[in-house]
């Protein structure tokens, strides 16, 4: 759906004065997990379509996510302490994975978040990534003893930043705790990479 969305203005990009060349996706919390998701992905343009949605890329050039889960298996093995014991989130992966209760926790469980986890989708072609997450400054470790696992965890920035510096590709980790939404240094930080990487090709 939100891929076709950018197809869907590629081909009215003219209409609209957008230049098709320079789309970008951005969002927060699981906003940020399905920018990611999207961003990631394999562009799914079918040249051949009768449907002229259908023919035009659904690339983009950078993507910028805020707080987002980047692997949620040990994002949610720590979450759920191993087993269910988290009622609320417990009820929304039921719901999100179409599972029973008795299947959150079990490996089968862990596979169907590693193949809906952003890191899974990431090679050596994956576009630029900002990563902005509220948390201490000075973070350079999962192992910082500051850190906690929490649904927005900087820790999950710094698990993707560790796999997007194993392929190659180029990307920026802040954290900071005047990342909150509006903030200055967030709008800035993120104009700044939109100007860097959403450059006429």
């Amino acid at each position: 759906v939100y891929k076709r969305q950018i197809q869907f203005i590629r081909l009215h990009a003219d209409d609209w004065n957008i230049d098709p060349e320079r789309i970008s996706i951005t969002g927060r919390s699981s906003g940020g997990h399905i920018a990611m998701m999207v961003g990631f992905g394999k562009d799914q343009a079918n040249p051949a379509s009768d449907d002229p949605v259908c023919r035009q890329s659904s690339a983009v050039r950078c993507v910028i996510e805020q707080g987002g889960p980047t692997d949620l298996v040990p994002h949610m093995r720590a979450l759920l302490g191993g087993g269910q014991r988290n009622a609320y989130l417990n009820a929304r992966l039921q719901t999100l994975l179409g599972i029973q209760a008795d299947q959150v926790g079990t490996e089968e469980f862990y596979q169907q978040l590693k193949e809906i986890s952003p890191i899974s989708l990431v090679n050596k072609d994956t576009v630029p990534v900002l990563m902005l997450y509220t948390g201490p400054e000075g973070v350079t470790s999962r192992d910082d003893p500051r850190l906690k696992w929490d649904v927005h965890t900087p820790i999950s920035g710094l698990i993707l930043a560790e796999k997007l510096r194993q392929v190659g590709v180029e990307y920026e980790l802040v954290i900071s705790p005047h990342l909150g939404r509006g903030s200055t240094r967030s709008i800035a930080t993120q104009a700044e990479f939109l100007m860097r990487y959403n450059k006429r090709p």
